[in-house]
């Protein structure tokens, strides 16, 4: 329920996981994963919750995954590096700007909707007045 998906996924369903893991950053991105039930990587990263440490939240659920096995086996997954719009700093892009539709559709593949962080209260009245990409999504799929 926090995710706007923007075109087809279908393309991912012939890899066995894919993930986004943009440059430079030491953690995948969580918000949107593709997988095969069976996936090498799910099992991996299942069993290594086996060393949980719940005051660094990020750790189990990116940097383990992306450090441990990714890095070192990156057959197994498909990476992406900006085609999932899920990083913290697509916030401004939804919330700020207002990205010609035309772009977000074809550039992104799903936008992470940021509930806990946006800027008002939105709703289907709300967000005829909202200029934004955001809004601009929104209004796509409303009647």
């Amino acid at each position: 329920n926090d995710v706007f998906v923007t075109q087809k996924l279908d393309k991912f369903l012939k890899y066995e996981m894919t993930v986004e893991w943009p440059k430079g950053q030491p953690h995948i991105e969580i918000q949107c994963l593709i997988a095969h039930k069976d996936a090498r990587l799910l099992k991996l990263w299942y069993q290594s919750y086996e060393e949980y440490y719940s005051d660094l939240w990020v750790y189990n659920s990116g940097i383990l995954p992306a450090q441990r096995f990714i890095k070192s086996n990156s057959s197994l997954v498909h990476l992406l590096r900006e085609e999932f719009a899920v990083a913290f700093h697509y916030w401004s892009m939804l919330f700020k700007k207002n990205i010609p539709e035309r772009i977000w559709r074809k550039d992104y593949y799903i936008f992470h909707l940021f509930t806990r962080f946006r800027p008002y209260l939105l709703n289907e009245f709300t967000l005829k007045f909202y200029p934004t990409t955001y809004g601009s999504m929104a209004m796509s799929i409303l009647p």
